[in-house]
C-alpha cells in the first residue's frame, strides 16, 4: 500500500477506532496512546495491508486486538460508563432522573450478556460500526454477528421489561 492509499484508507480509521478503544480501555489518555500505537503499528505493515483483501477489516481487528492486549495486561472488567449510554441512546438527558437510572440498568444487564453479544452490541449500537466490519474484527460470519445482536437486544429489552413492569406493580400497588 503506498502512502497516499495508507492517508486515504487507514488514516481516518482513526476517528473510529478512538471510541472503540475508550470504551475497551476506559480512558481517554490510554485509548490516545493506543491510537497512536496502532496507527504506528499498521503503518509498519502498510506494504503488508495492501495485500489484504479487506485493509479496513485488517485494521479494525488489529485495533481491537491491541487493545485487548493492553487489558489483559491490566485485567480490568469491561464497562461503559452512564455517559456513553447516554450519548448512544439519545434518550439521557442531564438531570433527568429517570433516564439515569435507565442507563444504570442497561449498563447492568449488558454485563450480564455473554461475552460475543456484548462485544457485538457494544461495538453495532455504541461504537456504530458496520456488521462487516464487526464479523472481521470478532472473527465470526456475518450471519453469526447478526444473530448475536438479535439476541443481546432481546435479552436487554425482556430484562428491562421486567424490571419495568415489576416497578409498574409496585407502583399500583402503593396507590
Amino acid at each position: 500500500m503506498r502512502t497516499a492509499q495508507f492517508k486515504i484508507l487507514i488514516l481516518p480509521l482513526s476517528e473510529r477506532i478512538y471510541p472503540m478503544a475508550k470504551r475497551l480501555l476506559n480512558s481517554d489518555s490510554e485509548a490516545e496512546d493506543a491510537v497512536q500505537e496502532i496507527m504506528l503499528r499498521l503503518w509498519n505493515k502498510r506494504k503488508e495491508l495492501g495485500k489484504h483483501n479487506n485493509p479496513v477489516g485488517y485494521a479494525l481487528l488489529t485495533a481491537r486486538n491491541f487493545c485487548l492486549d493492553m487489558l489483559k495486561k491490566k485485567k480490568p472488567e469491561l464497562t461503559i460508563d452512564k455517559h456513553q449510554l447516554q450519548v448512544a441512546n439519545h434518550r439521557a438527558v442531564e438531570g433527568d432522573y429517570e433516564s439515569r437510572e435507565a442507563v444504570l440498568i442497561v449498563q447492568e444487564i449488558l454485563n450480564t450478556l455473554p461475552t460475543q453479544q456484548k462485544s457485538v452490541i457494544q461495538l453495532r449500537d455504541f461504537d456504530g460500526f458496520e456488521m462487516e466490519e464487526i464479523a472481521v474484527m470478532l472473527q465470526i460470519e456475518v450471519p453469526h454477528a447478526r444473530v448475536l445482536l438479535s439476541r443481546a437486544r432481546k435479552k436487554v429489552r425482556q430484562q428491562m421489561t421486567k424490571i419495568y413492569s415489576y416497578e409498574n406493580q409496585l407502583s399500583r400497588a402503593a396507590e
